[in-house]
């Protein structure tokens, strides 16, 4: 893995960059989001989403932030992700997410879910989200989401759903999120 800084974005990827694992901006109350999986996103360079994360993030109070997905292959359209998963990388993942809180909980201030409907194309996906889920449970983090769809699942933070549900990032308001979709 290539842990690397610029500016005040830290980002950790895999050797060849096929895999993002975190990306964000350290702060003494940083907002924890978790995604579905990581598209163009570095240290250097934002994406749409990220920004939006980040605009998010510091209109709630929080002045740090950090993006761990489901699963950690770069992929800017969800629908081209493998129908089954690396076992290696769903395994590296989890593992670095333990790591990552083991090391960072004490500047983690809420925990921010935000997957969207495509992890019901992904069985793998749901059991991703429920193994993050349950190591999130030994923490006493307040979890929240951006609303959730009509399928349950919280609503991912992409431009298309934020501009259209809210008018824009500056807009978005935070709110408690309370479990999975009852259609799992």
């Amino acid at each position: 893995m290539i842990t690397t800084h610029y500016k005040t974005y830290v980002s950790v990827s895999s050797d060849d960059d096929k895999m993002r694992y975190i990306l964000g901006r350290q702060g003494k109350n940083t907002l924890f989001v978790v995604g579905l999986n990581p598209s163009s996103a570095n240290e250097k360079k934002l994406d749409p989403t990220t920004r939006i994360i980040e605009k998010i993030a510091l209109n709630h109070g929080y002045d740090g932030w950090y993006i761990v997905n489901l699963y950690p292959l770069r992929c800017a359209k969800p629908s081209n992700l493998p129908k089954r998963r690396k076992v290696d990388v769903y395994t590296r993942n989890l593992v670095f997410i333990k790591e990552y809180l083991v090391n960072n909980c004490q500047s983690v201030g809420a925990v921010c879910l935000g997957w969207g409907n495509h992890i019901d194309h992904y069985p793998y996906l749901k059991e991703a989200r429920d193994a993050i889920l349950a190591v999130l449970t030994h923490y006493d983090f307040p979890w929240l989401c951006l609303g959730v769809t009509k399928a349950g699942h919280p609503i991912h933070p992409s431009p298309l759903s934020i501009n259209t549900r809210f008018g824009g990032p500056n807009k978005a308001a935070l709110m408690t999120y309370s479990g999975s979709s009852e259609n799992d």
